[in-house]
C-alpha cells in the first residue's frame, strides 16, 4: 500500500506543479498585452510626421518659424477639394543633409501630403527642388 499511496502523492504533486505553471503563463500572457505608454505616443509622433529633402539649403538655411509659415502657405494654395483646412503644424525639424521633418497635429494630414495626389502639389508649391518620399519616414 506505502507504493500505491507513494503513486497517489507524486501524481498529486505532478498535476499541482502542472496547475501552477499553467497558471504562470496565463499572468506572463496577461503582462505582455500590456503595452508601454511611451511607445503608444511614439507610434502616434511617427505617424503625423513626414521627411521633405530639398536639393539645396534654400529652405534648411530659414529659421523654423519661417519654415513653418513656408509650409503652411504651400498647404493653403492647395486647391484640390480634399486636401486639409485646420492645419497644425507642432514642430519642425531641420536635419543636416538638406531636409526638414514637419510633425502635424493630425495624423490624417500627414497622410494626405503623402498621398499621389497630395505629394505632387504639396512639394512643387513648398520648392521646385523638393521631394517627399512616404518611404523616408522619420523614426
Amino acid at each position: 500500500m506505502s507504493t500505491i499511496s507513494q503513486l497517489e502523492s507524486t501524481v498529486n504533486l505532478y498535476k499541482d506543479m502542472l496547475f501552477k505553471v499553467s497558471t504562470q503563463s496565463n499572468h506572463v500572457r496577461e503582462r505582455q498585452v500590456e503595452i508601454d505608454p511611451a511607445l503608444g505616443r511614439s507610434a502616434d509622433r511617427r505617424l503625423r510626421q513626414i521627411l521633405i529633402e530639398f536639393m539645396d539649403n534654400q529652405i534648411t538655411f530659414l529659421s523654423e518659424m519661417a519654415i513653418k509659415g513656408k509650409v503652411l502657405s504651400a498647404i493653403q494654395q492647395i486647391t484640390i477639394p480634399t486636401s486639409p483646412k485646420d492645419i497644425i503644424i507642432e514642430k519642425i525639424t531641420k536635419l543636416r543633409n538638406k531636409g526638414i521633418v514637419i510633425c502635424f497635429g493630425t495624423k490624417e494630414i500627414a497622410e494626405w501630403l503623402q498621398s499621389s495626389e497630395g505629394k505632387l502639389v504639396f512639394t512643387a508649391n513648398l520648392s521646385s527642388g523638393a521631394k517627399s518620399d512616404h518611404t523616408n519616414t522619420f523614426y
